[in-house]
Parts: C-alpha cells; structure tokens; sequence
C-alpha cells in the first residue's frame, strides 16, 4: 500500500486463496491486521489463539490479529492426503492437482481470504465486538461477502490511480455488513 493509505485509510495488506489437504498456520509477524476469511468449501476448525470456531461452507471469520497472534484452519473429516481426496492427478512435471470444485464433496476446506488495517482498526474491532458481533458466523447472504472479497482480489491486482481509495470503500463496505448484522 502506499504511504497515503497507511496514514489516512484502510488497507491490504495480503490477499489469498487455499486449498486444504493439510492444516493450514499462519502467523502475522510484526504486523498488527484483520483478518476476513470465508469457507467457500468443506468443513472444519479455524483457530486464534487456542480458541476454536467450527466452519462450514460459507462460514465468515472476521479477526483482530495482533503480532503475537496464530491462526489455523483444519478440516475435520480426518484426510490429511490428496491420495484421499480421490480426485487428483499429476501433472507433467510431477506437481498434485486436484479438482477444486470437489472441496465440498471431500469435506476439505476452501478458503479465500484479505487481511488489512488502518489506524481506527482497534476501535472498529472493540465496538465490533461491544455490539456482539461474533469472531465467526453463518451469514444469511453469503454471496454479499463473497461478492465483497472477490472485489477486493481484483482491486489488489489492479494499478488504477484510486485502487487505494477503492479498496478503503470496500473494506468500509465490509465493516458496515458485518456490524449491521449485530447492531
């Protein structure tokens, strides 16, 4: 990001998709963020800190994550290989793939997700959470959220002269939903 939407905005700092065979850690460094994840696939467990929060397809996990914080996801149907799965194959120079449209049907997750901050992000999360607003949940409209990343993606890959003040927007557009449903 640039420095003027460190100084004055909310901002990405990482987006990205997985598809899980194994458990899946993260640690976030020296970087205080948020993190935005949805369950496009399967089932299991995302972790923070040793609390645990059962998802399931279209789950959505909105997280503080401070510097010391770890975050996991694993999923819960006990294969922990693509050999598994039942739907991979090799390619020609010996990589794995597998079919990702089947995540579903294997119970291996699927996840997309962006972490990002700005400067208001400890008082958003605390009146977040003052209002009830839960670290993961089930949403009535899964689309809007997906609807919502799937933009966030594509203006992190973008190099239009306001990509910083349109992922500000989206990432304002996120916080209302997510508030919205609790207050």
């Amino acid at each position: 990001p640039s420095e003027f939407a460190r100084s004055a905005l909310f901002y990405l700092q990482e987006t990205g998709r997985s598809w899980g065979l194994q458990p899946y850690t993260c640690s976030f460094g020296e970087e205080n963020s948020c993190l935005f994840l949805i369950a496009e696939g399967g089932q299991g467990t995302f972790w923070q800190d040793g609390v645990g929060y059962s998802l399931q397809k279209g789950s959505v996990v909105f997280v503080k994550c401070g510097k010391s914080s770890v975050c996991s996801m694993e999923a819960t149907d006990g294969r922990t290989s693509v050999e598994d799965v039942g739907n991979a194959t090799v390619d020609d120079i010996g990589n794995t793939v597998v079919d990702l449209a089947d995540s579903a049907a294997s119970g291996h997750w699927k996840l997309v997700w962006c972490r990002f901050y700005g400067d208001s992000m400890p008082e958003i999360s605390q009146k977040y959470r003052d209002c009830g607003g839960q670290p993961a949940f089930l949403p009535e409209a899964p689309s809007f959220y997906r609807e919502i990343m799937e933009r966030l993606h594509a203006l992190a890959d973008s190099s239009e002269n306001v990509r910083d003040m349109r992922i500000n927007q989206e990432l304002n557009g996120l916080f209302y939903t997510a508030d919205g449903r609790t207050w």
